[in-house]
């Protein structure tokens, strides 16, 4: 018998966004490229016929003085059209001036070249908007703190901020990541803020254990056994109490009935132990925050021992 599988209406939105901003990105690209072909062409004296971004059928196109601006209606590449490109175009002696064919070699290994250096200068300066604007990223704060783990055992809470390991200032958690994998049996020293007042010190050995990076290669780090506090909203289920709510993905959790989530620990008993009771969800939305009552709903769901659990 054969199953059948419904894409959601949500699923198949953001694929088609996601796919939207591909073709978006790839256009920026082909764009950024071909315009340095075509600057440099032109510092170099040589004629351009033609600036299309896209192929296929013209759905736009426009001439001023020599050149035609094409926009076409398939958004996967591009092209510059110079006078004299194409080795099998005889020109009248009369007419190679503006050719690529009779530029200097220096100035046509220059126009070749133009369309890379601009795709890396491209790179280079949204690199350095994104520094100087930031993005987000992930902090030091705790979220869980592993049942067993050498941090449980050390004292360490949800919540906790490490500020320091060692005597190193740690502001990001891939910088504290990168300092524990590295200490597997080593004993550190970390500098714990709690409840934003109080600084306190923890001697901690990091677990070695195995584990599997992004290509499947597996290697032995250190562990203290917590995770960092996410309280963004990265997935609604359509259909869901959240989304009926007006719940949106990139929101922020930030409390349920006055009580601070800072992760599972928090979030279970403040709500999802509450089924049908109606909490008030405090969020973060674009900055601002805002309060929104939902009404966690009641499922039956089968564990991995295929007996009921409701949740």
């Amino acid at each position: 018998m054969q199953e059948i599988t419904m894409l959601s209406l949500s699923s198949v939105f953001s694929f088609a966004n996601n796919l939207l901003i591909f073709l978006a990105a790839l256009a920026i690209l082909i764009f950024v490229h071909e315009l340095g072909h075509f600057l440099m062409a032109r510092r170099a004296g040589v004629i351009v016929e033609k600036f299309s971004l896209g192929f296929g059928p013209k759905i736009f196109s426009y001439k001023v003085g020599d050149t035609e601006y094409i926009l076409a209606s398939i958004p996967l590449g591009g092209y510059v059209k110079m006078k004299g490109e194409d080795p099998g175009e005889e020109l009248a002696e009369t007419d190679k001036a503006g050719s690529f064919s009779a530029a200097p070699v220096k100035a046509r290994l220059a126009i070749a070249f133009a369309g890379p250096l601009f795709n890396i200068l491209f790179a280079i300066i949204i690199y350095i908007i994104f520094y100087m604007v930031g993005t987000e990223t992930l902090g030091t704060s705790i979220g869980v703190v592993r049942s067993g783990s050498p941090g449980l055992a050390a004292g360490l809470q949800t919540g906790d901020r490490i500020t320091a390991v060692d005597g190193q200032k740690i502001r990001f958690w891939d910088e504290l990541l990168k300092i524990v994998h590295a200490s597997p049996g080593k004993n550190l020293d970390f500098l714990v803020e709690r409840d934003a007042t109080t600084l306190i010190n923890f001697s901690i050995t990091p677990r070695s254990e195995e584990i599997t990076d992004l290509f499947g290669r597996k290697k032995m780090v250190g562990l203290i056994g917590v995770t960092p506090l996410a309280q963004n909203i990265t997935f609604i289920k359509e259909g869901s109490a959240a989304e009926h709510a007006g719940i949106k993905e990139g929101d922020r959790l930030l409390a349920v009935d006055g009580t601070a989530i800072r992760g599972w620990t928090d979030l279970k008993p403040a709500a999802v132990d509450k089924p049908g009771q109606e909490l008030a969800f405090t969020i973060s939305r674009d900055g601002v925050e805002q309060v929104i009552m939902l009404t966690p709903e009641l499922k039956t769901v089968q564990d991995e021992d295929g007996k009921d659990s409701e949740i």
